[in-house]
């Protein structure tokens, strides 16, 4: 694996991954129409592609994340995300290892920041839910395909043959009174996700298209608002107008003396 940093949500984190395609925008990369609309047909890449190629645009340009609103299901992640790798480490007795970025074996623009690595073959993708979502989750008892780019993209970064979904619902005294009964053998949900050689292929050509746009809009934005040159020195700037003040008066002169040639003529 092509490790970039070995923690996340570092300066180091966050600078490695700008203006890149990273597992957790993969959805967002490869969103196309579902049926025609008045943004096109069928098959035409969505606002949501669009949104996220102007993003990785602006983060090139200026160096800088692109700033995201932090949501409730985002701060719960980061505060139960830990009790899950933990939780699942006791229910299959296999340690989780934790990792920063990993790029794409061979394609620099394609990341993924795995919420944990299993063994030699595999990796987990951690979810925490809300009590109507997670109970939902375990009448359908599938992993929602909305996961799937993001879980095939941290396949194909980290070389794995497969990737576990994970949902975790949490069960304090900050959760509803049916979460907190919730028995633990229901707290965990875990299903198996598969590579698949041609998932990885869609992932790889969508990124490079992707890249191909920010490019575009990169270079669209240049023409638009040019850089400024450098700032010129007083002595140049005065130089400059004396040059010029000097022309003017040689083309003033020049019209005068034709003027007076043709009056005498």
């Amino acid at each position: 694996m092509r490790v970039v940093c070995t923690q996340q949500h570092t300066h180091e984190w966050h600078q490695a991954r700008l203006g890149i395609w990273t597992a957790s925008r993969a959805a967002d990369g490869m969103a196309k129409l579902g049926r025609a609309s008045k943004n096109g047909v069928k098959g035409d890449w969505a606002q949501k592609h669009w949104d996220y190629v102007g993003e990785l645009a602006w983060e090139r340009i200026t160096g800088v994340p692109f700033p995201h609103h932090v949501t409730d299901a985002m701060e719960a992640g980061n505060q139960y995300e830990p009790i899950a790798r933990i939780e699942y480490w006791q229910r299959t007795g296999i340690e989780v290892e934790e990792t920063g970025l990993v790029l794409h074996p061979t394609l620099n623009y394609i990341a993924s920041s795995p919420d944990g690595l299993v063994g030699n073959d595999g990796g987990i993708e951690i979810k925490i839910l809300v009590l109507d979502n997670f109970l939902d989750l375990l009448y359908a008892d599938k992993i929602p395909e909305k996961y799937y780019p993001q879980m095939y993209t941290n396949m194909l970064c980290c070389g794995r043959d497969w990737w576990e979904f994970v949902a975790f619902c949490p069960g304090d005294e900050s959760q509803p009174d049916l979460a907190q009964a919730l028995p633990d053998e229901f707290r965990l949900y875990r299903k198996r996700l598969m590579a698949d050689p041609a998932k990885f292929a869609e992932i790889e050509e969508a990124a490079t298209v992707t890249m191909q746009h920010v490019a575009e809009r990169m270079e669209t934005l240049r023409r638009m608002y040019p850089s400024k040159g450098q700032p010129k020195s007083k002595f140049n700037v005065d130089l400059e107008r004396s040059v010029h003040a000097l022309e003017a008066s040689e083309d003033i002169l020049r019209d005068f003396d034709e003027y007076v040639m043709g009056e005498t003529a």
